[in-house]
């Protein structure tokens, strides 16, 4: 039986008319949107900073010139800043390039209130067959956002990813 078939609602991530400007240029256009715990979306875009402007706005770590985003109702930034994890955004939450990946496995371990030991994080590494000494910039584009999206879902009160591309 699923959740809402109990009587139950799934958690929702709602953007209503935000819009962020940049003097004036649309860093994001007004925008709204719905996402569904649980549901995979895709929002689409001409190429710029509107993707990462997106991204920072749901996660609440961008000032609205415009609309709102609210989590459940709440609109809180510190609420947002919670549930919502930012997935190798560029420019915000990508690891460095040249760093060992095991470095920033322990990173995101660390965040997620896990013990950062060489053997969790050796653990990590080997369910991908990936190298001890691998830099980020190695790492192939699938393992590396699989590793960090299920890292990041290790966060008490993540409940949303944002990737970018």
């Amino acid at each position: 039986m699923s959740e809402d078939a109990v009587g139950e609602e799934k958690t929702r991530l709602r953007a209503l008319g935000m819009r962020v400007q940049q003097g004036a240029r649309d860093l994001l256009p007004t925008t709204s949107l719905t996402l569904h715990g649980g549901e995979v979306a895709v929002a689409v875009g001409p190429p710029g900073g509107g993707h990462t402007s997106l991204a920072l706005a749901l996660a609440g770590r961008l000032r609205l010139d415009a609309g709102r985003v609210e989590l459940d109702g709440d609109a809180s930034p510190r609420v947002l800043q919670a549930a919502v994890a930012l997935i190798d955004v560029p420019g915000v939450s990508e690891p460095d390039e040249v760093v060992p990946f095991r470095t920033i496995l322990g990173e995101e371990l660390a965040m997620a209130k896990h013990k950062p030991s060489a053997a969790a994080i050796d653990g990590w590494l080997g369910e991908y067959d990936l190298a001890t000494g691998i830099t980020t910039q190695a790492v192939p584009p699938v393992p590396r956002l699989e590793i960090l999206a299920r890292m990041a879902l290790l966060r008490p009160g993540t409940r949303f990813l944002v990737l970018t591309y």
